[in-house]
């Protein structure tokens, strides 16, 4: 005797006995129990299932936080503890690592939570503060412990390498914590500043992307750590490849832990399910036991009419199952389809922009940073006196120029205005550098004369092609100078010639010139930051390559050294005597 099947079996498709068909079904609307939207079930499976997982990420938290907190609080998941492992192992067998940290990019609200962090077991600070600096933000029983807090891109470790980093760079880029720190352009970040006083000197963030699950893992060193050893290839790729890794273990705990929900969840209801059929099989056996048969009023099912002395039972089952089953199988055969392709695609777009508008007015609420406070008097009287002694400088040279050439050349001081802005007000940024002045300066002149000789004046697109091409190329260049696109414009607007070009260069030069002792005589400041007009790595090909070519360089240097060596040997023994 076939068992009833119900309305909700034949929606879930969960059938004992179902086709090729139902199996299809069953397996399609598996997710429907953590209630995702339309869009997200509706949605074939791509490479970037960035609505998929989050909807996983909010209904795992939603199930951790129905349960009793204190039961297990201090056990980790097997996720939680796989993922520490992967850090560990990633931390441990790398070069210069002594600390990781993991941070998951919130595609909801556009900010970045944190995931993971873990220590190197040989790395402890010396000195008291760094200890103390340390526990505050490992030791959570402490009073003044600072937690972890959601980052928005821009602001702090993740969002910093998040804006200056990619999935696809081929080199990991490392940068000095303090650097970051004394960046006037960074807002201000506690966790970053007691990263540095505790003793991690160097950072470098490496952005993973596991099938639209992003996030950032950072990695720390020493600040006495070589950039040569920490920045080869073998080291690279370990360090890119463990943040893949990592990044995929954390996707990983999401999607194990959303599954096992929906396996619990589906056991349950299978479990319901034979229970009420069970039910059913006891009601329908008692009444079978207890008189002639089911009773009915459908005569027409009865397998012969002219039998009325012994009618046939009706059997409700087989008829619904039968139903069914020719049902499924012309489903089978002609499928039906609800939506049209075009109608899917509309709603997929419709939903895309739903998304990007919220998202949109989500970050124009502002990233909840509190603005920089009031410089004292004291550094507002020492900018004061450094712009106007290197602008009062670069006037005088303007006009003394403009006297003995009669008015033909001089130096174009808008642009320099921009730059002493920067020097004396925002030292530490990476605009106001040297490197970025002189590059910024001759890659933006450059584009402009370029420009000019295609462009004629009269064209209105003459000023926005050149600003935006020479922007663009100092963006990807990394030497981003505010005064270069404002010079670029102005050449776009006359047709100036190289010679304002290099009356331009020269007065970027007296101003980095004046602006170095100027600086460097308050105890507060530093400039510049760097120099690095050649990169360390093609400054080492290069003296790898003038010694091969001239090996005589090379047998002074060695005299030089062997000289010193022995200088320093002698004058050790006569200090011992």
């Amino acid at each position: 005797m076939s068992t009833p099947i119900s309305k909700d079996d034949k929606n879930v498709g969960d059938i004992e006995q179902g086709n090729e068909g139902s199996n299809k079904h069953h397996r399609r609307r598996s997710s429907s129990s953590l209630r995702f939207p339309s869009s997200v079930t509706d949605r074939a499976s791509s490479v970037h299932d960035t609505a998929i997982i989050n909807s996983l990420r909010q209904s795992v938290a939603a199930d951790c936080q129905q349960i009793d907190e204190a039961q297990d609080a201090q056990t980790l998941t097997p996720g939680d503890s796989l993922l520490q492992q992967t850090i560990e192992n990633a931390c441990h067998s790398a070069f210069g690592i002594i600390g990781v940290d993991v941070w998951v990019f919130d595609e909801i609200d556009s900010s970045f939570y944190h995931a993971a962090y873990h220590r190197h077991h040989m790395y402890a600070p010396k000195n008291t503060s760094a200890k103390y600096a340390l526990a505050q933000i490992e030791d959570t029983s402490l009073i003044n412990h600072v937690p972890p807090t959601r980052q928005v891109p821009g602001c702090g470790l993740a969002g910093y390498f998040w804006s200056i980093c990619s999935s696809n760079d081929r080199s990991n880029t490392w940068r000095e914590l303090r650097a970051i720190t004394s960046d006037p352009d960074q807002p201000v970040d506690v966790r970053t500043q007691l990263l540095e006083a505790s003793g991690y000197g160097k950072a470098c963030g490496i952005v993973f992307d596991i099938r639209g699950y992003r996030g950032i893992v950072i990695y720390f060193a020493r600040l006495s750590a070589d950039y040569n050893q920490l920045s080869e290839v073998t080291n690279e790729i370990h360090l890119r490849v463990s943040a893949d890794l990592i990044g995929a273990v954390s996707c990983s705990s999401i999607t194990s832990a959303a599954s096992a929900n929906v396996k619990k969840m589906r056991n349950a209801r299978t479990l319901a399910r034979i229970r009420a059929k069970m039910l059913a099989l006891a009601a329908f056996a008692s009444l079978g036991n207890k008189g002639k048969g089911l009773q009915t009023n459908y005569e027409h099912t009865y397998i012969e009419d002219d039998e009325e002395d012994k009618p046939k039972r009706f059997s409700l089952s087989r008829r619904i199952s039968s139903i069914y089953a020719s049902r499924t199988y012309r489903e089978r055969q002609f499928p039906i389809i609800r939506e049209s392709y075009r109608a899917r695609l509309l709603q997929d777009c419709i939903d895309c922009v739903h998304r990007k508008v919220f998202k949109l007015v989500e970050k124009s609420k502002g990233g909840q940073m509190q603005p920089p406070p009031p410089m004292p008097w004291t550094q507002t009287i020492w900018v004061f006196v450094g712009v106007f002694t290197t602008m009062s400088i670069l006037s005088a040279a303007s006009g003394a120029l403009k006297d003995a050439t009669n008015e033909q050349y001089g130096i174009i001081l808008a642009p320099l205005g921009a730059l002493v802005t920067l020097q004396y007000s925002l030292t530490a940024a990476p605009a106001s550098q040297p490197r970025n002045a002189i590059y910024g300066q001759v890659v933006s002149l450059a584009i402009a004369l370029i420009v000019n000789l295609v462009i004629p004046t009269s064209s209105w697109a003459r000023v926005p092609v050149t600003t935006a091409l020479a922007i663009s190329t100092m963006y990807k260049l990394a030497v981003i100078h505010p005064p270069a696109g404002a010079s670029s414009a102005i050449f776009s607007l006359n047709d100036h010639t190289v010679v304002d070009f290099a009356f331009i260069l020269v007065g970027s030069v007296i101003a980095i010139l004046i602006a170095i002792p100027l600086n460097n005589l308050n105890d507060k400041r530093q400039y510049p930051m760097y120099y690095a007009f050649i990169r360390d790595r093609w400054s080492a090909k290069l003296s790898r390559a003038i010694r091969i070519c001239f090996p005589c360089s090379k047998n002074k240097v060695i005299e030089m050294h062997e000289d010193i060596s022995t200088r320093s040997a002698r004058s050790f023994e006569r200090s011992r005597r």
